[in-house]
Order: structure tokens, then C-alpha cells, then sequence
């Protein structure tokens, strides 16, 4: 088996506008500089776009060189793979005094900058099951021997507390090995998909089959846009809510052949999954992985069975006597559709929900008005466990949406590229997004039209709002009511 323990980044660079932020605040997952991305072609990261990356060094004698990457993730403590923690010519573990740390890094013949500090190791610590020929339990912890400062340039990530799917998608980090097969000098970033296990199996069963274990997972592209050499150690991260998480760590990927020190570049790579040893980390950094919101955990769990969007939309009728009157509205879970309060009328109000394997009519419904009175839930008299294909994540960040946030974008009636329509946006105090231009949305002027957007670092939609009024559009926005629509859907679980 060839096998490298060193996992490049080949992918879009982005050209910034550096915007500096206030530095009194020190929460995890959060850049202080801020960058406006202008697409280019190319790799580079800017200094400052990961404060929390690490590089470790070996030394021996009197030489240093550069080994492996890794994450800080508090004033004293630095994840990285369990495997850097060993010699790779002799396969002896290193001794604390032969690792350094270096922080604040961006380009690796520059490490005189005023923005890197340099780390010795007071402690480390793997997990007692790890081994080192299969990398099981490829993860370790670096306790520092000093507390570390922070700065713009060193900072620290949060950890991811949910085990990742083929749904989620990342960003690695390292100075690996590019194109023409050097070391990259300057950090390189690469966007990726996390990929199913079947289809890592299938894509070359004989090398992962007894290197893919319960803790770990695939990520990556089969076009060049993968993690090589000198990347292991680093993060793959994911951001929720314009925090970024620490999700999995580059632990291998498969050499070219015999004897070979270089990585293939057309296939997947193993990452180890930082969801499975949250409690190890805490038990050993007292650091605790940041628990998503309810609202976010059940989209983990409905995410797994959904069916696409554009395939079908629900047809929800509410009975107002004769004639019928149609409305729109969107299944958020086995009991609970999201609505206007204009489709909401009373309580025991007959509802109908149609898919293609079912037919619901539900007449012992309960009308639940969210505060702004713009938008309802009809709480359904039953959970109806046949609807979970179709129930609807919703949108939880709070900030304005954005085009670089965004794939695409739809309404129920009209499948739509919404990209035009994000620059002149506008959300105000009470929750309604206003968007010009916006003409799809408004044909037939259903009550409770959803829009729905994908993230560009998801496979599937979120509802980002409810159609209130048309010339211009207008939507409610559901990200001011979340915690109000939590307490009632999922009650007892925030």
C-alpha cells in the first residue's frame, strides 16, 4: 500500500479589500480582518484569513524544518494529527523538545514577521487508541508552553460538535505541495465536499478500505482539488453563521507508487472527524465544541432524507369555506408548517398537504402566531412521519445575505438563479427583506411563497423568508423569530 501522511490545495484564489476589525473581542471562529473577495484564479489565502492555523516544526540538532499544520483553539492548547507527533524516517515519537509551534504564519520563508510567535510544547497528548500504521485515532493535542496572545493574526478556531455528511462541504488549509510539485511558500486555502463513504470506498477500494474508520471521513475532488503533502495536521473547516469550525483534520491520501514522497492528486483524502473526541478534547483543554442551535441540529438529522426542491413543493390548502383558498406554506417538521399569518386563520382550520406518495387532509390544527404577526405556525393535529422528505432547514444566520454566501435560489413556482437580485437587498428592524426586481415570486400572488437560497458550502435549500406583499417583494424574514419558532416546534430540546 502506498501511503502518504502528509496530505494540496489546487483551487479559486480570491484578490481582498482588507477591512480591519475591532480587536477587543476574542471569540472562536472569527477573523478580526475581514477580506471582500474578488474572484481569481490561484490559491493564496490573505494574511489573517486563518488566525488559527499552526505550524509545526521538527528539530533535530540544530535544524528546523517545517513538518506539519495545525489548529489553536485556546490560549494554550494547538490540535493537530497524532501522527506529526513522530519522526517520518524512523517512526520514533518525537520528544516534546523537538516540536515547535509557530502562530500568526502566513508565508514560510517570512517567519520574521512581527506578526509570528513562536511556541515550545510543555505536553502532549493522543488518544490511547491511536495507531500510528492504520492512523486511527489520528488526533493529538498540544498543550503550549506559555499562554498565547491574541492578535489579528492568532486567533482561535471553535470545534465542531456534528459528526459531517456528504451534505456539508469545507475549506482546507496548509502549505502543501502544488501543481509543479513544490512546497508552497504562502498558505494556501481549497473548498471541498466532505464525500460520502460509499463513494471513497468505490473510488479505490483496495487503499481505503483498511484506512477509513468510524472516525474518520473523505473529502475532496478527483480533478486536482485535494490536500497533499505538508498539509497534514491542518483544519478542514466548516462555517456556520460566519463562524468557522474546526471539522476534520488531514490525516492521509494515497502516494503515487513505490517509494514515491508525492501524493496523487486525482483522488479523495482521509480526514480525521473532530465531532467524534469533542469529549476527549474537553476532558483534556476544558475546551467545549460550541453546540449548534436546536434549529440546526434537527436540520443534521431531516437533511439525510430530503428530497430536492426543485422536484416538489408541497401544495398546502387551508379551508375558508367555499371556495377553497390556496396558500403556500413550508413543512419545517413532522407537525409544524411555517405560514403568514394571512394563511393562518383559526384554529381547526382544514389543511391539506399533497406530495407524491401522500395525501394529508388535517382538520385539528392550532394556530400558533409568531410575535411579529406576520408570520404563523400551524401546528398539525399528529405528527406525520411520512412529511420528513420534505421538511425545510431554515436559514439561521442573522447578518444580511450576501452573494458570496450563496449558490442559487428559488421560489415553490419558479426554479431561479436569485443572484441578481442579492446586491440590493434590503432588511430592516422588523424582520422583512425587500427585493427589487424580484418578479418570479409574485405570479399568481400565492399567500406564504417561500424563498428558499443554498449556501454555497451546502448541497441543499434553506427558507430564508415568506412572501408578504408584491411591487416590490417583500419577504419576512424568518431569522428574527428562530428562537420563538424553536420553543414551539421543538419544545424542551433548545
Amino acid at each position: 500500500m502506498n501511503l502518504l501522511l502528509s496530505t494540496t490545495l489546487y483551487v479559486l484564489s480570491l484578490t481582498y479589500l482588507l477591512q480591519a476589525q475591532p480587536t477587543q473581542n476574542h471569540t472562536c471562529g472569527v477573523p478580526r480582518i475581514r477580506h471582500q473577495a474578488l474572484l481569481r484564479f490561484g490559491s493564496d489565502s490573505s494574511p489573517g484569513d486563518w488566525p488559527w492555523h499552526a505550524a509545526l516544526y521538527h528539530r533535530t540538532g540544530r535544524s528546523v524544518e517545517y513538518a506539519c499544520g495545525g489548529t489553536l483553539i485556546s490560549e494554550e492548547f494547538v490540535v493537530t494529527a497524532a501522527h506529526c507527533l513522530y519522526d517520518p524516517e524512523t517512526g520514533v515519537q518525537l520528544t516534546k523538545r523537538s516540536i515547535r509551534v509557530r502562530l500568526g504564519l502566513h508565508n514560510l520563508d517570512k517567519i520574521s514577521s512581527d506578526a509570528v510567535k513562536e511556541f515550545g510544547v510543555e505536553e502532549f497528548y493522543v488518544p490511547d487508541r491511536f495507531q500510528r500504521e492504520s492512523l486511527k485515532d489520528d488526533i493529538a493535542l498540544l498543550e503550549l508552553n506559555e499562554a498565547v496572545r491574541y492578535t489579528d493574526y492568532i486567533l482561535p478556531a471553535c470545534i465542531n460538535g456534528q459528526v459531517l455528511t456528504s451534505a456539508d462541504s469545507g475549506t482546507a488549509i496548509g502549505w502543501g505541495v502544488t501543481e509543479d510539485d513544490t512546497i508552497s511558500p504562502v498558505l494556501k486555502e481549497a473548498r471541498m465536499p466532505v464525500i460520502d463513504t460509499a463513494e471513497c470506498l468505490d473510488s479505490d477500494r483496495d487503499f481505503f478500505a483498511s484506512m477509513i474508520h468510524r472516525c474518520m471521513f473523505c473529502a475532496g475532488f478527483r480533478n486536482g482539488t485535494t490536500v497533499c503533502n505538508g498539509d497534514s495536521g491542518g483544519g478542514l473547516f466548516v462555517e456556520r453563521n460566519g463562524v468557522w469550525h474546526l471539522g476534520g483534520i488531514v490525516s492521509f491520501s494515497k502516494a503515487r507508487g513505490p517509494g514515491s514522497n508525492l501524493c496523487v492528486t486525482d483522488g479523495y483524502a482521509g480526514f480525521t472527524e473532530v465531532a467524534r473526541f469533542v469529549e476527549w478534547i474537553q476532558s483534556v483543554s476544558d475546551v467545549k465544541a460550541k453546540r449548534p442551535r436546536i434549529s440546526e441540529r434537527k436540520c443534521l438529522e431531516y437533511r439525510q432524507t430530503l428530497r430536492d426542491p426543485h422536484q416538489f413543493v408541497p401544495a398546502i390548502t387551508r379551508d375558508l369555506g367555499y371556495p377553497l383558498k390556496a396558500c403556500h406554506a413550508t413543512i419545517i417538521s413532522e407537525q409544524f408548517l411555517l405560514t403568514t399569518a394571512k394563511c393562518a386563520v383559526s384554529d381547526g382550520q382544514l389543511v391539506r398537504i399533497k406530495g407524491p406518495d401522500y395525501d394529508i387532509s388535517d382538520n385539528s390544527t392550532t394556530i400558533v402566531l409568531l410575535t411579529s404577526s406576520k408570520l404563523a405556525l400551524i401546528k398539525l393535529g399528529k405528527s406525520y412521519a411520512k412529511l420528513k422528505p420534505d421538511i425545510t432547514c431554515l436559514w439561521t444566520d442573522p447578518t444580511r445575505i450576501t452573494k458570496d454566501q450563496l449558490s442559487d435560489g428559488h421560489t415553490p413556482d419558479v426554479p431561479m438563479r436569485y443572484w441578481s437580485y442579492l446586491n440590493s437587498v434590503e432588511d430592516d428592524e422588523a424582520g422583512t427583506m425587500t427585493v427589487p426586481g424580484d418578479t418570479l415570486s409574485c405570479r399568481g400572488r400565492t399567500d406564504g411563497v417561500g424563498l428558499f437560497v443554498k449556501r454555497t458550502s451546502e448541497t441543499f435549500y434553506r427558507l430564508v423568508g415568506l412572501l408578504e406583499s408584491c411591487e416590490p417583494s417583500k419577504y419576512g424574514r424568518v431569522t428574527p423569530f428562530l428562537d420563538e419558532i424553536e420553543r414551539n416546534v421543538w419544545p424542551g430540546e433548545t
